[in-house]
């Protein structure tokens, strides 16, 4: 078995790439009896260099053509005191882990988002807006709220019913009373039906 690192697109954080031969003949992928046990180190300085959290990561198999897909991966845990992420998979390919953010949203047949997601903002760090983008399957009732790291809500983005879909607003770095926010740390949380999320984003002057 060779094992390494790969790199298949600038979206993934890190990735190996594992190879079985049976017999004398490469199997790729291979496939267990039981699902067996993966961990994937990453590296948190660069985590922070681009304003993701260790939980926004996910665990996914690579296909040739470079689409991700986390079927077959289950049990995922996060280590942050030892910087590992741990999955059981169903067989050895190319396994990367990538920020859940950057992965196309699965839809059913009618185009309809099966699942909700609430993306990373881009630019992160950001001066002076930032764009939030966000996966709804369900149309309803929308708000997107930032909140200072006191929890006070400084600005109410989305308040209103939207039509299932992908979405994006831009926050322009201003309150609700149109007074400039301060450098610092920020929460932004979108509620919708029962779903519920919330992502930090940094403002910098």
């Amino acid at each position: 078995m060779l094992d390494g690192q790969v790199t298949f697109g600038d979206t993934i954080i890190n990735a190996v790439s594992f190879e079985v031969s049976v017999d004398g003949v490469p199997q790729h992928p291979y496939y267990f009896d039981q699902p067996i046990e993966v961990t994937i180190p990453y590296k948190r300085g660069l985590l922070d260099n681009l304003g993701i959290q260790p939980e926004d990561l996910g665990m996914y198999f690579v296909s040739e053509n470079g689409e991700y897909t986390d079927e077959g991966i289950t049990d995922i845990t996060v280590d942050e005191t030892s910087n590992l992420i741990t999955g059981k998979v169903i067989h050895f390919s190319d396994i990367a882990l990538v920020p859940v953010a950057d992965v196309p949203t699965k839809v059913q047949e009618n185009n309809t988002p099966e699942t909700y997601v609430l993306r990373r903002n881009y630019p992160n760090p950001f001066n002076p807006t930032t764009t939030i983008g966000f996966v709804i399957p369900v149309s309803g009732k929308v708000t997107l709220t930032i909140y200072n790291i006191a929890g006070q809500n400084i600005r109410t983005l989305i308040d209103e019913s939207m039509s299932s879909g992908v979405h994006s607003v831009v926050w322009d770095g201003l309150t609700d009373e149109g007074i400039r926010a301060p450098s610092g740390v920020y929460l932004y949380e979108l509620r919708t039906g029962n779903f519920h999320d919330a992502k930090k984003l940094l403002l910098m002057k």
